[in-house]
């Protein structure tokens, strides 16, 4: 009995390391997806950044961990990553400038958004929606991923906006082409034309200037499917973003 006594003393103790271990593993672990830790992991960068306005570039929420890139405060051209897990906030570590031929993708060549003006409390909330919104049966959210994209993507009064302005240009070209070909036409009747046939050209290649804003995009998967939603920096989901 006295041999037996021995093992069992030892496994006890095993198990009580174990035990520990897996708690200490789950220490600080939290669901960004539930309540306010995701706003609370947002606060905990941006004191980790240390200045008032963090110039965010993109970022990524997960249940487990957040990610953001933003334009390193100490020198305009860098981008620092942040990472938020395990109730810690690292960083900065250096991210690696893109280069697009002859152009380097610089931080200063980034549209940014200020970290204050993105509503991650709202996460939970539109977490439920999207999932809700897909009809995939188990269906959860993977991954949120917030990039800079075209304003009109997450304002749709933009859109409607751009469209109103593209009808308008079309009605003055048809008006000019009809006073160029009459005789009374003045002389830089030709020239005004063109230059209304140039913005109208420039708006249908993209090449006008645009406005830009961050944008959510919400990717929910399940064992039989996966669909991804857009929502603006609020975390209003968008009906229709394109």
């Amino acid at each position: 009995m006295r041999n037996l006594a021995v093992p069992a003393t030892a496994f006890v103790l095993l198990l009580s390391v174990a035990l520990g271990c897996k708690q200490l593993a789950n220490a600080g672990a939290v669901n960004l997806f539930q309540s306010d830790n995701a706003a609370k992991a947002a606060a905990a960068i941006k004191t980790k950044v240390g200045v008032d306005k963090v110039k965010v570039i993109r970022a990524e929420v997960r249940q487990d961990a957040m990610k953001i890139t933003i334009q390193a405060p100490d020198n305009p051209k860098n981008l620092d990553e942040y990472t938020y897990e395990k109730g810690l906030a690292t960083g900065p570590k250096p991210v690696q400038v893109v280069s697009i031929g002859n152009l380097d993708m610089t931080a200063d060549k980034y549209h940014v958004t200020d970290l204050a003006d993105i509503n991650f409390a709202a996460i939970p909330d539109t977490v439920q929606k999207a999932i809700t919104r897909s009809g995939l049966d188990n269906g959860k959210v993977d991954l949120i991923s917030m990039e800079q994209n075209y304003a009109e993507m997450t304002h749709p009064d933009l859109k409607e906006q751009k469209k109103q302005n593209s009808d308008q240009l079309r009605r003055q070209i048809q008006e000019k082409t009809k006073q160029c070909f009459k005789a009374s036409a003045p002389a830089n009747c030709m020239d005004d034309l063109r230059q209304l046939q140039k913005q109208q050209t420039d708006s249908m290649m993209g090449r006008e200037e645009r406005q830009w804003d961050l944008a959510w995009r919400i990717f929910v998967e399940s064992p039989r499917g996966r669909k991804d939603f857009y929502a603006d920096k609020q975390g209003k989901i968008i009906d229709n973003p394109y």
